[in-house]
């Protein structure tokens, strides 16, 4: 046994090449499981030992390892829910619910339920406080307050019996046992299973017993709501496969146990053969002793050095990082502990269980398989990458590599070494993804520098063409003449938007923020596109109670004029255009939509939008989706998507070819102060209050409401302000300060970096927060914070909690360090 151990334990988890036992479902039921995608059952939240919910949060039980079986063997989702008995038959009627993992069959039950096969037999028996002898049976019960679990069958049952009784309902048959014994009730019609996992968990043995006879065999099976054949018969295929392969004989053992019958002493029955037995192996092991006496040093020998072989085996594969695994046919036999780790299950809790619990999909099992019988084939040790599942439901990504041996005439056994390879999966996407975004990045900056270029010095070439051009209209009367100088009039101003647009992609400036409403901007867009909107109509749908806006007003109202003429464009050969405009507020977010029953956008073309010069109108327009004469500059998305991720904002959209197109702006709310629920929050959680900070902040907008919430409650600081660079340096210079909250972009030449090393020449520990949103400045200062622990950073725009919060704990980690 030793030898086998010291053998076999180097082999990892594998696959069993031999399919168990199934029972194939249906093209109809497949369908309906895959239409699905997830069963949610709904079970007892305290009905141990066939449901319950565990001391983790976990549930647990008989019922729950069948379901869990039945979803890996079939491949669809589970979700479990639960609730008193009642609550769990009103969820499966409501349709919160699919199906009850737990229900006794009664044909009043069968008028509203759909069951499948039994599952499990259950005794309903009495039990009664030990110190009662008057109640020995049923007939007993008349007058009797009975406790019972609410919607119990027993009480359908008594009624049927003619047996009267009063009743004292409870949520689980635990309680009712509880009032028998307080003395609260005189019995309790209980599912003998259920009451005895109570009585013996909680020490009752002494205050209760069963008498009588089971007045009934409960018969346990699901049920679901009436009628749901296709539901019903999946599980009872998959109740079947579990009564072939064994799996409901090892629930029951694993729960409960296995019972054996009393037997008589086999020294009673076979005594005369004993006698004589014992004198033949008396003499056996007489002539034997010689033989056996040098075997035995013989053998001594060769298990001390397989003893010491196999503590040194353990050794290595207990410290192993990779997980190391065993099995025979589909069952795991043996697994070290970085695979229990790697799985979230503890030691040994794997042993013995099918190989399908790790996997999700059958297909990666499938190929998996496939994979193990081509290598013990042709010998190979090519590895193989696929994906496991966790206990917890998590799937990760690992790498196989496995061998088959024989050592005896049973099942071959199969080795396999896995290796979790999220880790390396993710910095080979991660480096993917950068190289992309770097290679875009480089694009970009090359098409802004040389378009911002061009765009300058074509756009005074421009104001040449368009001033003569109005000029000369002026004074013409040739009509053809004229009708030529419109032409280049209107291309001339076709080209100065270009050039707008070309100008603004090429800037890279922080946003100017001020608070105003949102409703109030597409006003002023629509009031300026009120010539291009004729003819269209154009429908508001704005929710009361907005917010105020925190913004650069001219890059949102350049972000409105794009979308806003993008739609009037799309509906140009719109027979009724229409252009519908929303606002709302949504989880802290200012919401606004812009939607037309235009020509709509192809979906392979939803990420291309936002690249700069690419377009579909003028020259692109190979669908003949616009009227001629509208052109595109290709850079108003590429604007806009810029735009919005400057104010942490994000744009989707909704297109289907022909019918229309929905863009969604989200745009983060700002308050101006501290809620109340803020505030009580604040309270409790920060530590640091009345300090003397210098708040450096050059738009009013925001310095006007950081200054209100550092100088109100909860916090009381005393707040000086400078709204620029040379202010600043000035009043640090007279005071002592606690703490600076620091913007970078400042007006004049002295930008907040300036600020910084004029402080820190004079004070290396008072912390300091810069708060900015420039991106030049937002590459430098993770390299800042490196080199200097009291320097902390937070991107505007920010809401107002997470300000002090970040100044709180700034302050916090300052005094850890000077310590």
């Amino acid at each position: 046994m030793k030898y086998f151990f010291a053998t076999a334990i180097l082999f990892c988890l594998t696959h069993g090449l031999a399919e168990a036992q199934s029972v194939s479902l249906s093209i109809v039921e497949e369908e309906y499981l895959k239409e699905k995608s997830t069963i949610v059952f709904v079970s007892q939240t305290h009905y141990p030992p066939f449901e319950f919910l565990g001391s983790d949060g976990d549930r647990k039980g008989m019922c729950i390892d069948l379901v869990r079986w039945i979803s890996t063997e079939f491949g669809f989702k589970v979700h479990f829910t639960d609730g008193s008995f009642k609550e769990a038959q009103n969820a499966v009627l409501s349709g919160k619910a699919d199906i009850l993992t737990s229900l006794f069959y009664s044909k009043k039950r069968d008028e509203v339920f759909d069951f499948t096969k039994v599952i499990f037999k259950v005794p309903a028996s009495i039990f009664v406080a030990a110190e009662r002898p008057d109640i020995k049976g049923i007939n007993d019960l008349n007058g009797k307050t009975i406790a019972m679990q609410t919607g119990d069958y027993a009480q359908e049952f008594l009624e049927k019996s003619n047996i009267p009784c009063s009743f004292v309902y409870t949520t689980n048959f635990g309680e009712a046992t509880d009032l028998v014994i307080a003395g609260k009730a005189d019995a309790i019609i209980g599912d003998e299973q259920i009451v005895l996992y109570h009585i013996f968990s909680n020490n009752l043995t002494e205050q209760i017993k069963k008498v009588g006879d089971p007045l009934y065999i409960g018969q346990n099976s699901m049920g679901a709501k009436d009628p749901n054949p296709l539901l019903v018969s999946i599980m009872n295929k998959g109740i079947e496969t579990a009564q072939k392969n064994g799996v409901l004989d090892r629930i029951n053992k694993k729960w409960i146990g296995t019972r054996y019958a009393p037997i008589s002493s086999w020294m009673h029955r076979f005594s005369p053969y004993f006698f004589i037995l014992l004198g033949g192996i008396f003499l056996v092991a007489l002539l034997g002793w010689f033989w056996n006496f040098k075997l035995r040093q013989m053998v001594a020998v060769r298990t001390k050095e397989l003893s010491k072989s196999e503590k040194t085996l353990r050794a290595i594969l207990a410290a192993s990082p990779l997980g190391i695994g065993l099995s025979r046919g589909r069952v795991l036999s043996w697994h070290n502990p970085a695979m229990a780790r790697m799985l979230g299950y503890a030691d040994g809790e794997l042993e013995g269980q099918d190989i399908k619990v790790l996997y999700q999909e059958k297909s990666h099992l499938d190929l998996v398989a496939q994979w193990f019988k081509s290598a013990a084939l042709q010998d190979s040790n090519v590895p193989i990458e696929t994906q496991w599942v966790r206990k917890d439901g998590s799937i990760f990504d690992c790498q196989l590599n496995s061998a088959s041996l024989q050592l005896d005439e049973e099942k071959p056994m199969t080795i396999v070494i896995a290796e979790d390879i999220t880790d390396r999966k993710y910095a080979e996407q991660e480096k993917i993804a950068a190289q992309k975004i770097a290679g875009e990045q480089k694009k970009l900056a090359l098409v802004g520098r040389l378009d911002g270029k061009m765009a300058h010095d074509f756009n005074n070439i421009l104001g040449i063409i368009l001033g003569n051009t109005e000029l000369s209209l002026m004074d013409c009367k040739d009509e053809e003449i004229k009708k030529t100088l419109e032409l280049i009039f209107e291309q001339t101003l076709r080209g100065k938007n270009l050039t707008k647009n070309l100008v603004a992609f090429a800037k890279d400036h922080e946003p100017r923020q001020e608070f105003f409403r949102i409703s109030e901007k597409i006003d002023l867009v629509l009031n300026l596109l009120k010539k291009d909107l004729q003819g269209i109509e154009l429908i508001r749908e704005d929710k009361p109670n907005i917010p105020d806006l925190l913004a650069d007003a001219g890059m949102i109202e350049h972000a409105l004029v794009n979308l806003i003429q993008n739609s009037i464009h799309a509906t140009s050969m719109s027979e009724h255009p229409r252009i519908i405009i929303r606002t709302y507020c949504l989880d802290d977010k200012i919401c606004f939509e812009i939607e037309d029953n235009g020509c709509g956008i192809l979906q392979e073309h939803f990420e291309k939008i936002y690249e700069p010069s690419f377009t579909l109108k003028g020259s692109k327009d190979v669908t003949e989706s616009y009227k001629r004469g509208i052109k595109g500059t290709g850079y108003g998305m590429a604007n806009v998507k810029k735009y919005l991720e400057q104010h942490k904002g994000d744009i989707s959209i909704v297109s289907e070819f022909g019918s229309g197109t929905k863009f969604m702006i989200r745009l983060p709310v700002i308050k101006k102060e501290l809620t109340i629920k803020e505030k009580t929050a604040l309270q409790e959680e920060i530590k640091h209050f009345n300090k003397y900070i210098l708040l450096v902040e050059d738009e009013p907008a925001i310095s006007d409401v950081q200054y209100r919430i550092l100088t109100q409650d909860p916090c009381h600081h005393k707040v000086d302000t400078a709204n620029n660079g040379q202010v600043a340096m000035d009043l640090f210079d007279r005071n002592e300060y606690d703490f600076v909250s620091l913007d970078y972009v400042l007006p004049g030449k002295i930008n907040g970096m300036t600020v910084y090393n004029h402080i820190r020449a004079t004070d290396k520990t008072i912390p300091i927060l810069f708060v900015s949103g420039n991106i030049e400045f937002l590459e430098s200062i993770k390299e800042l914070k490196q080199k200097d622990v009291y320097v902390d950073h937070l991107s505007k725009p920010c809401k107002n909690k997470d300000y002090i919060y970040c100044i709180n704990q700034l302050i916090e980690r300052s005094l850890i360090v000077k310590e």
